[in-house]
């Protein structure tokens, strides 16, 4: 098997661009999958039935449905709709919504191993449900999310290749533009594996050295927040 290096260095500028474009869309897409996941999680747990249902069969949707299909869906019904939407914007739209219903099931287990007696609690010490959620649950339940955060992140970045299909100049759809000059399928796809390799090597990595720091302080940021503080001295009584 003859390697012709050629086509990796006289196209490497469009191998860095689509480098830069993969790590600008999954980053955007994951912070705001973060907070949809927070909102889809929230909507199961509301106490209005019909909330409840409409959020159930739309995390339902999100994750049965070929992701694929999902970015078809959402970029030519936006565009159906009248709206005009770019396909970089189309793009990280559905990557955050498709990260949100996994980071929405995460939240969900993460809430559901909360004691009921810690909300409970809340109310007693005298603070509002949504400051109980701020101030105390929600720091006790980062660092055990950190290895689920860190597969849904490198979910998100394998499935970004996906929106190369509506045009969108990434690390995927540079490679299929230099195959179409060159030819040469082994050495562009290659190269694109180690790419993504070298993305998702990194994420993991940092999730990692998170999930280390963190994990040595769980509970650290209760008792920093004064709130905490008063939380954790009526857990101790007995």
């Amino acid at each position: 098997m003859n390697l012709d290096s050629n086509v990796i260095l006289g196209n490497w500028l469009l191998f860095v661009q689509g480098l830069g474009i993969t790590v600008f869309v999954c980053t955007i897409s994951v912070a705001f999958g973060f907070a949809a996941g927070i909102l889809f999680a929230s909507m199961v747990k509301f106490p209005s039935p019909p909330v409840r249902w409409a959020a159930g069969t739309m995390l339902v949707l999100l994750r049965g449905v070929p992701f694929i299909v999902i970015v078809f869906v959402l970029h030519f019904g936006l565009l159906s709709a009248g709206l005009q939407p770019s396909p970089m914007v189309s793009g990280i739209f559905a990557l955050s919504l498709f990260a949100g219903a996994y980071f929405a099931e995460m939240f969900r287990g993460a809430l559901d191993a909360i004691p009921t007696k810690q909300w409970e609690s809340g109310q007693v010490v005298g603070i509002s449900r949504f400051q109980t959620l701020i101030h105390i649950i929600i720091p006790q339940m980062i660092p055990p999310s950190i290895p689920a955060t860190v597969n849904i992140t490198i979910m998100t970045i394998k499935e970004s290749s996906v929106i190369s299909a509506i045009t969108v100049g990434e690390l995927t759809y540079q490679g299929l533009v230099v195959q179409g000059r060159t030819f040469a399928p082994f050495e562009v796809f290659a190269t694109i594996a180690l790419f993504y390799w070298g993305i998702t090597f990194t994420a993991a990595s940092l999730g990692r050295w998170a999930d280390r720091r963190l994990g040595k302080k769980q509970g650290g940021n209760v008792r920093r927040s004064k709130l905490g503080l008063k939380f954790l001295e009526l857990e101790a009584k007995p």
